[in-house]
Parts: structure tokens; sequence; C-alpha cells
């Protein structure tokens, strides 16, 4: 399997702080707000996974999920996971990618996931990303676990890929 470079990740989380920053500062809640509307349900594929240990390398969470679009769609990628030991000061990352590239994915990725589940108790967190217009054909969704240092660990998670098209016209309109 491909691997994400631990200085490309940082990079990442450092960019997504800044656009942060940037939107906090602009004082417009919806300022990077990106819509996908009147959608039709496509498919929907679901994936869970047991014990795994991460740290500061970048490390895959689930294996890579493939997909289909016939034509245009848009991916919603849903991740729910039970986060333990992510020591004090440092945070749980999560980096989701389609077709190995962050490119076009809402919000930006890779988002904090935890922070807090550093003294032996367990917490669950959930998280939503979109990408529209993804091209006719095969696509691989990746997600990858990373913590800013340390390690932490995931006992339980569950990754939910629900497929959408534009939802057809009626003949009215």
């Amino acid at each position: 399997m491909k691997s994400v470079r631990t200085h490309t990740i940082r990079l990442a989380v450092t960019l997504f702080v800044a656009s942060v920053i940037t939107v906090l500062s602009a004082g417009t809640a919806n300022a990077q707000e990106v819509v996908a509307e009147n959608l039709k349900l496509i498919s929907t594929s679901i994936k869970t996974a047991g014990s795994l240990i991460f740290s500061t390398t970048a490390t895959e969470a689930l294996t890579p999920t493939d997909v289909g679009c016939r034509g245009s769609c848009t991916l919603r990628i849903e991740l729910s996971s039970q986060f333990s030991n992510v020591p004090v000061g440092s945070v749980a990352g999560v980096h989701v990618l389609v077709d190995d590239s962050p490119t076009g994915i809402n919000p930006i990725t890779p988002v904090g996931f935890d922070s807090t589940s550093n003294t032996g108790a367990s917490n669950v967190r959930t998280f939503s990303w979109m990408k529209r217009n993804v091209t006719n054909g095969r696509h691989t969704v990746r997600v990858f676990y990373f913590t800013t240092a340390g390690s932490a660990g995931s006992f339980s998670r569950t990754l939910t890929i629900t497929i959408y098209k534009p939802a057809e016209q009626d003949d009215d309109n």
C-alpha cells in the first residue's frame, strides 16, 4: 500500500489551522460553505475495523475502499471512531483522500478528531466530508490516522461512504 509522508500531513494540518483562523477572523460563519443539494442516493458502502495503534506516522485506518460513479457524483464520507490514550497535549488527526488526493474534499482534510481521550477512558467521534463533481469511473477512498505526538489507539471504527448523483428534473420543469 502507498503511504502518506508525515511531513505532508503536518503541512496539511498547518494549512487547515490557517484556514480556520482565516474563516474565524473574517467574522462570517459560512464564508467557505460548500453546498450539494437536490441529490439522489445511488449506493452506500459501510465497513468496520478493530484495534489499531497509530502514531505520528500516518497509518491507514481501514483498507482502501473502491467506489464507482456513473457520470458525475458526490461522495459523502463519514467516519465514526473510538479513541483512547491520546497523549496529553497531542491531537489524534484524520486525513481522508480520494484517489490519493485531498483536492476538492470539504471541509479541508486533515481534521483534528480527538485530544481529550487521555485518561484511560475512550471517546467516540464522528465527522463527515464531501467531495462533489467526482468523475465517471472507479475511485478509491483512503483514511489515515495520526497523532501530533506519541501514539494512541482506536479500538473500533466505522466508515460509511454514500454516493449521490444529481436528482433528475421532473418532466414539468
